[in-house]
């Protein structure tokens, strides 16, 4: 075989291999052309001010995004069409937003919390009546001064 021939085997295969790559990459293209941005801002209902560590999730797809101190998240790559998103953290009561994303295009969705207790379970304290030293009960026994411990978890003005 002579170098010519070599070569231009060569050069059909590099010629065919880039024929199978540039479709390939065309298309990825395409698809990403295809998704936009989703940007917004959380707050608290009541006092109007920034939900830091608030996560914002589009239902249905693997996008989610965390809120920054001032409460602005930003979701990239979400694909074109009509989305549910949910906005959540501990202490407030989710909320849900639809939103429609143009291909390269940007949404807005804002979200505002309110605030919802969160129920713990309750602690009971049970004692017996009459005296006890101390030595014969075996267990711990501790005293808590109730207005001391009030006044040490009062924050400081």
């Amino acid at each position: 075989m002579t170098r010519a021939v070599v070569r231009s085997r060569w050069l059909r295969l590099l010629l065919l291999s880039w024929g199978n790559a540039v479709p390939m990459l065309l298309a990825a293209s395409d698809v990403l052309a295809q998704t936009g941005t989703i940007t917004g801002r959380v707050m608290d209902a009541r006092t109007q001010l920034p939900i830091a560590g608030a996560a914002v999730d589009v239902t249905g797809i693997r996008a989610s995004a965390l809120t920054g101190v001032d409460g602005r998240y930003r979701l990239t790559n979400v694909p074109g069409g009509t989305h549910t998103l949910t906005a959540r953290i501990i202490g407030y009561g989710a909320q849900d937003r639809t939103v429609t994303v143009s291909a390269e295009g940007a949404a807005t969705a804002n979200f505002e919390l309110e605030p919802t207790p969160v129920a713990l379970e309750q602690i009971v304290v049970t004692g017996t009546a009459g005296g006890e030293r101390v030595r014969a009960i075996g267990n711990s026994v501790a005293k808590i001064n109730a207005v001391e411990a009030v006044a040490l978890s009062a924050p400081p003005n």
